[in-house]
Protein backbone atom coordinates (compact mmCIF):
# COMPACT_ATOMS: atom_id res chain seq x y z
CA UNK A 1 0.00 0.00 0.00
CA UNK A 2 2.84 1.98 0.28
CA UNK A 3 2.60 2.75 4.01
CA UNK A 4 4.23 1.50 6.75
CA UNK A 5 1.64 -0.46 9.20
CA UNK A 6 1.54 1.04 12.57
CA UNK A 7 1.57 -1.69 15.20
CA UNK A 8 0.19 -0.23 18.24
CA UNK A 9 2.24 -2.11 20.84
CA UNK A 10 1.06 -2.70 24.36
CA UNK A 11 3.78 -0.98 26.88
CA UNK A 12 4.09 -2.50 30.02
CA UNK A 13 3.61 -0.92 33.48
CA UNK A 14 7.40 -0.34 34.18
CA UNK A 15 7.36 1.39 30.62
CA UNK A 16 4.30 3.40 31.35
CA UNK A 17 5.14 4.97 34.82
CA UNK A 18 8.36 6.45 33.05
CA UNK A 19 7.04 7.66 30.11
CA UNK A 20 4.26 9.29 32.35
CA UNK A 21 6.96 10.71 35.25
CA UNK A 22 7.89 13.44 33.74
CA UNK A 23 4.63 15.20 33.84
CA UNK A 24 3.79 15.07 37.79
CA UNK A 25 4.86 19.04 38.59
CA UNK A 26 3.97 18.92 42.58
CA UNK A 27 3.32 16.30 45.29
CA UNK A 28 0.04 14.52 44.59
CA UNK A 29 -0.42 15.60 41.64
CA UNK A 30 0.23 14.10 37.75
CA UNK A 31 -0.40 10.86 36.86
CA UNK A 32 -1.49 7.92 39.20
CA UNK A 33 -2.48 4.26 38.17
CA UNK A 34 -5.51 3.88 39.80
CA UNK A 35 -6.03 0.00 38.76
CA UNK A 36 -3.84 -1.64 36.47
CA UNK A 37 -2.89 -0.33 33.14
CA UNK A 38 -5.56 2.18 33.71
CA UNK A 39 -4.76 5.75 34.72
CA UNK A 40 -6.07 9.47 36.08
CA UNK A 41 -4.24 12.55 35.72
CA UNK A 42 -4.27 14.21 39.33
CA UNK A 43 -4.52 18.66 38.81
CA UNK A 44 -4.80 18.45 42.87
CA UNK A 45 -4.24 16.72 45.63
CA UNK A 46 -7.97 14.83 45.66
CA UNK A 47 -9.07 16.57 41.95
CA UNK A 48 -8.62 14.58 38.29
CA UNK A 49 -9.77 15.48 35.00
CA UNK A 50 -13.00 13.58 34.12
CA UNK A 51 -14.82 13.83 30.84
CA UNK A 52 -12.46 15.84 29.00
CA UNK A 53 -9.60 16.68 26.97
CA UNK A 54 -6.24 17.83 28.18
CA UNK A 55 -3.10 19.01 27.34
CA UNK A 56 -0.30 17.35 28.98
CA UNK A 57 3.37 17.89 28.02
CA UNK A 58 2.55 19.02 24.26
CA UNK A 59 -0.17 15.64 23.81
CA UNK A 60 -3.71 15.63 23.85
CA UNK A 61 -5.54 13.15 26.17
CA UNK A 62 -9.24 12.46 26.62
CA UNK A 63 -10.30 11.13 29.64
CA UNK A 64 -14.17 9.11 30.48
CA UNK A 65 -16.45 9.93 32.84
CA UNK A 66 -14.56 7.91 35.90
CA UNK A 67 -11.44 9.77 35.16
CA UNK A 68 -9.23 7.01 33.19
CA UNK A 69 -7.01 8.38 30.17
CA UNK A 70 -8.02 6.23 26.79
CA UNK A 71 -5.60 4.03 26.26
CA UNK A 72 -4.77 1.91 23.11
CA UNK A 73 -8.27 2.34 21.60
CA UNK A 74 -10.70 4.04 19.18
CA UNK A 75 -13.04 6.86 20.87
CA UNK A 76 -16.55 8.74 18.92
CA UNK A 77 -16.81 12.21 19.75
CA UNK A 78 -20.55 13.60 19.22
CA UNK A 79 -20.31 17.12 18.36
CA UNK A 80 -22.16 19.36 15.41
CA UNK A 81 -24.23 16.69 14.32
CA UNK A 82 -21.78 14.30 13.32
CA UNK A 83 -19.17 11.98 14.67
CA UNK A 84 -15.79 11.97 14.93
CA UNK A 85 -13.05 9.17 15.70
CA UNK A 86 -9.83 9.62 17.71
CA UNK A 87 -6.93 6.91 18.36
CA UNK A 88 -5.13 6.79 21.39
CA UNK A 89 -1.65 4.83 21.46
CA UNK A 90 -0.68 2.55 24.30
CA UNK A 91 0.39 5.51 26.80
CA UNK A 92 -2.96 7.59 26.23
CA UNK A 93 -1.96 10.51 23.51
CA UNK A 94 -3.86 11.02 20.92
CA UNK A 95 -2.23 10.22 17.66
CA UNK A 96 -1.65 12.51 14.49
CA UNK A 97 -0.81 12.53 10.86
CA UNK A 98 -0.66 8.23 10.43
CA UNK A 99 -2.05 5.45 9.11
CA UNK A 100 -3.57 2.91 11.78
CA UNK A 101 -4.15 -0.39 10.97
CA UNK A 102 -7.97 -1.61 12.25
CA UNK A 103 -7.33 -5.53 12.02
CA UNK A 104 -8.71 -7.70 9.20
CA UNK A 105 -10.53 -5.86 6.32
CA UNK A 106 -14.45 -6.60 6.78
CA UNK A 107 -14.42 -5.92 3.09
CA UNK A 108 -12.15 -9.06 2.78
CA UNK A 109 -14.46 -11.32 3.96
CA UNK A 110 -17.33 -10.27 1.87
CA UNK A 111 -14.64 -11.23 -0.71
CA UNK A 112 -13.71 -14.47 0.67
CA UNK A 113 -17.69 -15.42 1.45
CA UNK A 114 -18.18 -14.00 -2.15
CA UNK A 115 -16.17 -16.45 -3.94
CA UNK A 116 -16.60 -19.59 -2.17
CA UNK A 117 -20.36 -19.04 -2.88
CA UNK A 118 -19.83 -18.08 -6.62
CA UNK A 119 -17.04 -20.37 -7.20
CA UNK A 120 -15.41 -17.48 -9.46
CA UNK A 121 -12.20 -17.33 -11.10
CA UNK A 122 -11.48 -13.90 -11.96
CA UNK A 123 -8.73 -12.67 -10.27
CA UNK A 124 -9.62 -9.42 -10.00
CA UNK A 125 -11.69 -10.31 -6.59
CA UNK A 126 -8.23 -12.52 -5.26
CA UNK A 127 -6.63 -9.10 -4.55
CA UNK A 128 -8.85 -8.35 -1.68
CA UNK A 129 -8.98 -11.99 0.29
CA UNK A 130 -6.15 -10.83 2.48
CA UNK A 131 -6.19 -7.32 3.41
CA UNK A 132 -6.36 -4.83 6.39
CA UNK A 133 -8.64 -2.42 7.42
CA UNK A 134 -6.95 1.09 7.81
CA UNK A 135 -7.91 4.61 8.74
CA UNK A 136 -5.96 7.63 8.65
CA UNK A 137 -5.64 10.53 11.22
CA UNK A 138 -4.64 13.91 10.68
CA UNK A 139 -2.93 16.87 12.24
CA UNK A 140 -5.79 17.39 14.51
CA UNK A 141 -6.50 13.67 15.34
CA UNK A 142 -9.57 12.65 13.52
CA UNK A 143 -9.68 10.16 11.47
CA UNK A 144 -10.34 11.06 7.68
CA UNK A 145 -13.77 10.80 6.01
CA UNK A 146 -15.32 11.09 2.59
CA UNK A 147 -12.43 11.71 -0.52
CA UNK A 148 -8.80 12.74 1.26
CA UNK A 149 -4.82 12.76 0.07
CA UNK A 150 -2.29 11.42 1.46
CA UNK A 151 1.25 11.51 0.26
CA UNK A 152 -0.38 13.39 -3.04
CA UNK A 153 -2.62 10.40 -3.40
CA UNK A 154 -6.70 10.36 -3.50
CA UNK A 155 -8.67 7.79 -1.45
CA UNK A 156 -12.13 7.50 -0.46
CA UNK A 157 -12.86 6.82 3.69
CA UNK A 158 -16.23 5.83 4.70
CA UNK A 159 -18.07 8.42 5.38
CA UNK A 160 -21.68 6.71 5.69
CA UNK A 161 -22.81 6.45 1.66
CA UNK A 162 -21.83 2.76 1.78
CA UNK A 163 -22.72 1.65 5.15
CA UNK A 164 -24.80 2.69 8.17
CA UNK A 165 -22.47 0.85 10.32
CA UNK A 166 -21.11 3.22 12.76
CA UNK A 167 -18.01 0.68 12.87
CA UNK A 168 -17.15 1.38 9.21
CA UNK A 169 -16.63 4.80 9.67
CA UNK A 170 -13.22 6.39 8.09
CA UNK A 171 -12.47 2.95 7.02
CA UNK A 172 -10.46 2.95 3.98
CA UNK A 173 -12.33 1.71 0.64
CA UNK A 174 -11.82 -1.51 -1.42
CA UNK A 175 -13.32 -2.68 -4.17
CA UNK A 176 -16.35 -1.25 -5.94
CA UNK A 177 -17.92 1.36 -3.93
CA UNK A 178 -19.92 4.91 -3.89
CA UNK A 179 -18.54 8.22 -2.78
CA UNK A 180 -20.99 10.85 -1.83
CA UNK A 181 -22.11 12.50 -4.25
CA UNK A 182 -23.63 8.64 -5.55
CA UNK A 183 -20.69 8.33 -8.20
CA UNK A 184 -19.53 4.37 -8.51
CA UNK A 185 -14.97 3.97 -8.27
CA UNK A 186 -13.65 0.86 -7.95
CA UNK A 187 -10.60 1.27 -5.08
CA UNK A 188 -7.91 -1.41 -5.50
CA UNK A 189 -6.11 -3.33 -2.94
CA UNK A 190 -3.77 -0.51 -2.07
CA UNK A 191 -6.97 2.24 -1.83
CA UNK A 192 -6.22 3.90 -5.46
CA UNK A 193 -8.92 4.01 -7.81
CA UNK A 194 -9.23 2.67 -11.21
CA UNK A 195 -9.48 4.11 -14.28
CA UNK A 196 -9.82 3.09 -17.93
CA UNK A 197 -10.75 -0.61 -16.87
CA UNK A 198 -13.17 -2.77 -17.14
CA UNK A 199 -14.13 -4.57 -13.77
CA UNK A 200 -16.45 -8.27 -13.62
CA UNK A 201 -18.48 -6.82 -10.88
CA UNK A 202 -19.95 -9.83 -10.01
CA UNK A 203 -20.90 -12.98 -12.43
CA UNK A 204 -23.63 -11.86 -14.24
CA UNK A 205 -22.61 -8.26 -15.13
CA UNK A 206 -19.58 -5.99 -16.11
CA UNK A 207 -18.34 -1.61 -15.18
CA UNK A 208 -16.03 -0.01 -16.54
CA UNK A 209 -14.54 2.86 -15.25
CA UNK A 210 -13.15 5.75 -17.06
CA UNK A 211 -10.58 8.77 -16.76
CA UNK A 212 -11.93 10.26 -13.93
CA UNK A 213 -12.21 6.67 -12.27
CA UNK A 214 -15.76 7.28 -12.30
CA UNK A 215 -18.32 4.50 -13.18
CA UNK A 216 -20.29 4.74 -16.29
CA UNK A 217 -23.78 5.42 -15.29
CA UNK A 218 -26.50 6.03 -17.84
CA UNK A 219 -24.16 6.90 -21.13
CA UNK A 220 -22.67 5.05 -23.94
CA UNK A 221 -19.47 3.76 -24.66
CA UNK A 222 -17.69 3.39 -27.64
CA UNK A 223 -14.70 1.12 -27.95
CA UNK A 224 -12.79 -0.74 -31.30
CA UNK A 225 -16.02 0.55 -33.20
CA UNK A 226 -18.24 -1.26 -31.03
CA UNK A 227 -21.05 0.54 -28.72
CA UNK A 228 -21.91 -0.81 -25.26
CA UNK A 229 -24.52 1.07 -22.92
CA UNK A 230 -24.79 1.08 -19.21
CA UNK A 231 -27.45 1.84 -16.92
CA UNK A 232 -28.50 3.91 -13.55
CA UNK A 233 -26.49 1.46 -11.76
CA UNK A 234 -23.63 1.32 -14.00
CA UNK A 235 -24.18 -1.97 -15.36
CA UNK A 236 -23.44 -3.26 -18.83
CA UNK A 237 -26.05 -3.81 -20.95
CA UNK A 238 -25.91 -7.40 -22.58
CA UNK A 239 -28.14 -10.26 -24.10
CA UNK A 240 -31.67 -8.46 -24.86
CA UNK A 241 -33.22 -8.02 -27.73
CA UNK A 242 -34.94 -4.83 -26.06
CA UNK A 243 -33.73 -2.63 -24.13
CA UNK A 244 -35.53 0.99 -24.44
CA UNK A 245 -32.92 4.15 -24.23
CA UNK A 246 -34.51 7.51 -25.14
CA UNK A 247 -37.83 5.97 -26.29
CA UNK A 248 -35.84 3.86 -28.93
CA UNK A 249 -35.18 0.07 -28.72
CA UNK A 250 -31.75 -1.44 -29.09
CA UNK A 251 -30.75 -4.75 -29.08
CA UNK A 252 -26.87 -6.16 -27.23
CA UNK A 253 -24.70 -9.19 -27.70
CA UNK A 254 -24.05 -11.36 -25.14
CA UNK A 255 -20.88 -9.09 -24.56
CA UNK A 256 -22.94 -5.93 -24.65
CA UNK A 257 -22.07 -4.72 -27.96
CA UNK A 258 -25.21 -3.22 -29.31
CA UNK A 259 -26.51 -4.38 -32.37
CA UNK A 260 -28.13 -1.26 -33.50
CA UNK A 261 -26.31 1.79 -32.54
CA UNK A 262 -29.38 3.53 -34.12
CA UNK A 263 -31.98 2.50 -32.30
CA UNK A 264 -35.81 1.38 -33.60
CA UNK A 265 -38.96 2.99 -32.79
CA UNK A 266 -39.67 1.91 -29.07
CA UNK A 267 -42.56 -0.20 -28.55
CA UNK A 268 -44.83 -0.02 -26.52
CA UNK A 269 -46.16 -2.57 -23.70
CA UNK A 270 -44.69 -5.25 -22.08
CA UNK A 271 -40.39 -6.50 -22.65
CA UNK A 272 -38.76 -9.28 -21.01
CA UNK A 273 -35.06 -8.80 -20.34
CA UNK A 274 -32.89 -11.50 -17.95
CA UNK A 275 -36.15 -13.28 -16.11
CA UNK A 276 -37.46 -9.37 -15.42
CA UNK A 277 -40.24 -7.87 -17.09
CA UNK A 278 -40.61 -3.99 -18.06
CA UNK A 279 -43.39 -2.09 -19.39
CA UNK A 280 -43.58 0.73 -21.86
CA UNK A 281 -45.71 3.48 -22.43
CA UNK A 282 -46.99 4.10 -25.93
CA UNK A 283 -44.33 6.85 -26.12
CA UNK A 284 -42.04 4.50 -25.60
CA UNK A 285 -40.83 5.47 -22.19
CA UNK A 286 -40.30 3.10 -19.51
CA UNK A 287 -42.77 2.56 -16.79
CA UNK A 288 -41.70 3.35 -13.34
CA UNK A 289 -43.94 3.54 -9.81
CA UNK A 290 -47.67 2.38 -10.15
CA UNK A 291 -49.90 1.63 -13.12
CA UNK A 292 -52.81 0.26 -14.15
CA UNK A 293 -53.05 -2.07 -16.86
CA UNK A 294 -56.17 -3.98 -18.29
CA UNK A 295 -57.97 -3.57 -15.34
CA UNK A 296 -55.12 -4.60 -12.78
CA UNK A 297 -52.26 -2.56 -10.53
CA UNK A 298 -48.99 -3.42 -11.13
CA UNK A 299 -45.66 -1.95 -9.45
CA UNK A 300 -42.59 -0.90 -11.44
CA UNK A 301 -38.69 -0.21 -9.41
CA UNK A 302 -38.53 3.45 -9.65
CA UNK A 303 -34.84 2.76 -10.79
CA UNK A 304 -34.55 0.26 -12.96
CA UNK A 305 -38.14 -0.18 -13.79
CA UNK A 306 -38.63 -3.84 -13.04
CA UNK A 307 -42.10 -5.29 -12.25
CA UNK A 308 -42.39 -6.41 -8.92
CA UNK A 309 -43.50 -9.86 -7.49
CA UNK A 310 -43.83 -11.26 -4.25
CA UNK A 311 -43.80 -9.09 -1.12
CA UNK A 312 -42.72 -5.58 -1.09
CA UNK A 313 -42.58 -2.66 1.12
CA UNK A 314 -43.70 0.85 -0.39
CA UNK A 315 -43.82 3.48 1.51
CA UNK A 316 -43.59 1.67 4.49
CA UNK A 317 -46.46 -0.39 4.03
CA UNK A 318 -46.47 -3.88 2.62
CA UNK A 319 -47.88 -5.15 -0.59
CA UNK A 320 -48.28 -8.64 -2.24
CA UNK A 321 -47.74 -8.95 -6.12
CA UNK A 322 -48.39 -12.47 -7.49
CA UNK A 323 -45.81 -14.28 -9.99
CA UNK A 324 -47.44 -12.12 -12.80
CA UNK A 325 -47.06 -8.79 -11.22
CA UNK A 326 -50.83 -8.14 -10.36
CA UNK A 327 -51.25 -6.42 -6.47
CA UNK A 328 -53.27 -8.91 -4.78
CA UNK A 329 -55.80 -8.39 -2.34
CA UNK A 330 -57.81 -10.33 0.66
CA UNK A 331 -56.06 -13.33 2.53
CA UNK A 332 -52.54 -14.50 1.50
CA UNK A 333 -50.48 -17.23 2.92
CA UNK A 334 -46.64 -16.50 2.15
CA UNK A 335 -44.44 -19.22 1.53
CA UNK A 336 -42.12 -18.95 4.39
CA UNK A 337 -42.79 -18.90 8.43
CA UNK A 338 -43.96 -16.43 10.74
CA UNK A 339 -43.13 -15.44 13.98
CA UNK A 340 -46.34 -17.02 15.08
CA UNK A 341 -45.50 -20.07 12.34
CA UNK A 342 -47.39 -19.95 9.26
CA UNK A 343 -47.57 -16.68 7.35
CA UNK A 344 -51.12 -15.29 7.06
CA UNK A 345 -51.29 -11.61 6.08
CA UNK A 346 -54.43 -9.48 4.90
CA UNK A 347 -54.20 -6.91 2.07
CA UNK A 348 -57.19 -4.04 2.02
CA UNK A 349 -58.90 -3.10 -1.39
CA UNK A 350 -56.13 -0.86 -1.65
CA UNK A 351 -53.22 -3.49 -1.58
CA UNK A 352 -51.64 -2.42 1.89
CA UNK A 353 -51.44 -5.53 4.43
CA UNK A 354 -53.28 -4.71 7.83
CA UNK A 355 -50.86 -3.62 9.93
CA UNK A 356 -51.51 -3.10 13.83
CA UNK A 357 -55.26 -3.81 12.92
CA UNK A 358 -58.18 -5.54 13.77
CA UNK A 359 -60.47 -7.48 10.80
CA UNK A 360 -63.67 -8.77 11.13
CA UNK A 361 -64.22 -11.86 8.79
CA UNK A 362 -66.78 -14.53 8.87
CA UNK A 363 -67.71 -13.23 12.05
CA UNK A 364 -64.46 -13.93 13.65
CA UNK A 365 -62.04 -11.30 14.63
CA UNK A 366 -58.50 -11.53 13.49
CA UNK A 367 -54.90 -9.27 14.51
CA UNK A 368 -52.23 -8.22 12.19
CA UNK A 369 -49.17 -7.64 13.98
CA UNK A 370 -46.71 -5.07 13.23
CA UNK A 371 -44.77 -4.58 9.95
CA UNK A 372 -41.54 -3.74 11.95
CA UNK A 373 -41.50 -6.64 14.50
CA UNK A 374 -43.64 -9.33 12.49
CA UNK A 375 -44.11 -8.19 8.91
CA UNK A 376 -47.82 -7.50 9.10
CA UNK A 377 -48.32 -11.69 10.02
CA UNK A 378 -51.72 -12.56 11.90
CA UNK A 379 -50.87 -13.38 15.43
CA UNK A 380 -52.41 -16.91 16.22
CA UNK A 381 -51.88 -19.08 18.98
CA UNK A 382 -50.28 -16.80 21.26
CA UNK A 383 -52.30 -16.03 24.60
CA UNK A 384 -51.99 -12.74 26.57
CA UNK A 385 -51.54 -10.49 23.58
CA UNK A 386 -51.19 -7.10 24.79
CA UNK A 387 -53.43 -4.53 22.50
CA UNK A 388 -54.44 -1.10 23.23
CA UNK A 389 -54.16 -1.60 26.93
CA UNK A 390 -56.11 -5.26 27.36
CA UNK A 391 -55.07 -9.13 26.69
CA UNK A 392 -56.39 -11.32 23.91
CA UNK A 393 -56.08 -14.56 23.11
CA UNK A 394 -56.23 -16.18 19.66
CA UNK A 395 -56.41 -19.81 18.96
CA UNK A 396 -54.09 -21.41 16.22
CA UNK A 397 -56.22 -20.73 13.44
CA UNK A 398 -55.73 -16.91 14.20
CA UNK A 399 -59.16 -16.53 15.56
CA UNK A 400 -59.68 -14.02 18.70
CA UNK A 401 -60.92 -15.77 21.43
CA UNK A 402 -62.11 -13.34 23.64
CA UNK A 403 -62.61 -9.92 21.40
CA UNK A 404 -63.84 -7.80 24.27
CA UNK A 405 -60.19 -8.57 25.97
CA UNK A 406 -59.62 -8.77 29.43
CA UNK A 407 -57.90 -6.37 31.97
CA UNK A 408 -55.29 -8.41 33.11
CA UNK A 409 -52.80 -11.43 31.75
CA UNK A 410 -55.05 -13.84 32.59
Amino acid sequence: MGVKKILASVLTAVVIITSFASTAFAAGTGWKEEETGKWRYYTASTEYVKHDWKQIGGKWYLFDYSGYAYMNTWVREYGNGKSTLYHFDANGAMETNKWIDCGLSYYSQEVKKFIKETGTTDSTWYQFTNLEDWRYVGSDGAAYTGWKTVGGKWYFFEDGSNSTDVYHLGLMSYGICKDNNGDTYCFDKNGHYETYKWVRANESYWMLFGKSGKAYRSEWYKENGKWYYFDAACKMIADTSSYNIGGKSYAFDKSGACKNPSGSSAKSGWSQTENAWYYFDTNGSLVKGWKQISGKWYYFDTTNGEMYTGPHYIGKKLYYFNGSGAMQTGWIKLNEKSYFDEYWIFCGSDGAAYEEQWLQSGGKWYYFGSASVYGCAMIMNRTGVYINKLYYDFDKNGVCTNPSGRSTYK
